[in-house]
């Protein structure tokens, strides 16, 4: 989790870890939460283009009842789901699972043998769901590399 929001987490390892806490990486490139949010503007942008409503909010600033009516249901959605979910939306085990192969292989690959990968639990539970042949298979690989 670059740059991560998420103070206790990174309290709790950096604590834990000190001087070997380097950084977190977010195998989830955009959030379900984001991609939800860019539909609404994608929305919201096509109904600003609609016959002459932008070049009147350009003018004085305001838009016909009309239109403030359809940029309102645009957000509808998103407000309700905010309510129940608190603005959080978790990524899907299989694309949290996908994001963790490349990143996993990536960082294998770069950094040295005396460094520790920590994995979140729910992480692990994805890969182990979702991408079971891979991680059998790497870890066959990781174990030969102890040796």
């Amino acid at each position: 989790m670059k740059d991560s929001d998420d103070f206790l987490t990174l309290f709790l390892y950096k604590n834990m870890l000190g001087e070997a806490f380097n950084r977190f990486t977010d195998c989830v490139v955009i959030s379900p939460w984001m991609i939800r949010a860019i539909k609404v503007v994608e929305k919201m942008m096509a109904i600003m283009k609609e016959g002459d409503v932008l070049a009147q909010y350009e003018e004085d600033g305001t838009v016909d009842s009309e239109t403030k009516s359809k940029l309102e249901d645009c957000l509808t959605d998103m407000i309700e789901f905010a309510k129940v979910n608190k603005e959080y939306e978790p990524a899907p085990d299989k694309e949290v699972a996908a994001g963790y192969v490349k990143d996993l292989l990536k960082l294998v690959t770069s950094l040295p043998l005396n460094v520790l990968i920590c994995i979140k639990t729910s992480t692990y539970d994805a890969l182990i769901d979702n991408e079971e042949e891979f991680y059998y298979e790497f870890s066959k690989d990781m174990t030969k590399l102890r040796c």
